[in-house]
């Protein structure tokens, strides 16, 4: 059993503002930095405004989506173009000093945010297809080059179902239906441009699970917008169907990059030591389970993340991680 973390949500505690340190660009640094010792679990972490949030802070995927969600709480909605472009401390700061002044000059109805409406008495919470500037999209045939560039792209191939090798178009095309439940490409809302593509299959709906996998074009990696899409993509599986669990099967090299998460966003299960052949040498195989508590137990725009092989029963669906 995989322990959980007892660290303290970064979520938690007061939200000091800008009025009550007389420099609101100040209180903005050292709320962040606050944050992200929180998140790391590491007093020792130096979030200096030139830091980098992967290369020196060493966020991955899961916890830059954390991070996204705690700007949120702060009243501020980052786009899919904004949270690719955030690479430093610094920058992060920027987007919350300057969202903080068009509030204060525009009043709180500036962060674009609209009232609650209420849900009609006994009456299940609709579907939604939609999640920080991405949303799914249903697959039709103009979306299968894209998808045929990310299974034969050298940044991308290795780590999908066909592991570095190129089918042809005529073998691709027949695998994208192969064993498949449901699938959905992720497209930007704005504009449709495709960018990923999630997928559920080898469903065993006696006994309450399915294997899920998904991957992303290379430009979005470390965002944490993948995670986003992806934890979407859970919350329509669990609510559509009476699943338990989903698995996800990744070689170590996949594994390492939404570590952070083991616990708390998904349970590992199992562990095959030196399984699987790449670039000359054998790497590990993790069984990763998310469960329905997972996913309610997450914040509202946090997510689990993944990446995934396929069961012996089905294609092989490896994924690329969902992002970091």
């Amino acid at each position: 059993m995989v322990p959980t973390s007892s660290a303290p949500s970064p979520y938690s505690g007061p939200q000091m503002t800008g009025s009550e340190t007389g420099d609101p660009d100040q209180q903005h640094d050292a709320d962040l930095a606050t944050f992200l010792t929180a998140l790391l679990a590491d007093p020792s972490v130096q979030a200096t405004p030139d830091a980098r949030l992967h290369e020196d802070l060493g966020l991955d995927s899961l916890q830059k989506l954390e991070m996204l969600a705690w700007i949120a709480t702060r009243g501020v909605s980052v786009s899919a173009e904004q949270s690719a472009r955030l690479h430093t401390v610094a920058q992060v700061t920027e987007l919350l000093a300057t969202a903080s002044r068009h509030l204060d000059e525009s009043g709180p109805n500036a962060a674009g945010t609209l009232p609650r409406q209420p849900r009609a008495v006994n009456q299940p919470p609709p579907l939604t297809f939609i999640a920080n500037g991405l949303a799914l999209r249903p697959l039709e045939a103009e979306h299968v080059p894209f998808l045929y560039y990310l299974a034969t792209s050298e940044l991308t191939g290795f780590r999908w179902r066909f592991r570095g090798a190129v089918p042809s178009v005529e073998t691709f095309q027949t695998a994208l239906t192969q064993g498949v439940m449901t699938q959905f490409v992720v497209v930007l809302e704005d504009s449709g441009e495709p960018v990923g593509e999630v997928v559920a299959y080898n469903a065993d709906h006696p006994n309450g699970t399915a294997y899920v996998a998904a991957v992303f074009r290379p430009d979005l990696m470390h965002t944490g917008l993948p995670v986003s899409a992806f934890l979407l993509f859970l919350r329509y599986l669990f609510q559509v169907w009476n699943f338990r669990k989903v698995y996800l099967e990744m070689p170590s090299y996949n594994f390492e990059l939404i570590a952070s998460g083991t616990g708390r966003w998904f349970d590992i299960e199992g562990r095959l030591r030196d399984f699987t052949y790449y670039a000359g040498r054998f790497w590990d195989e993790y069984l990763l389970a998310i469960c329905r508590h997972h996913i309610d137990d997450l914040p509202t725009g946090s997510p689990p993340a993944a990446t995934h092989r396929p069961a012996a029963s089905g294609p092989d669906h490896n994924a690329t991680p969902v992002a970091r």
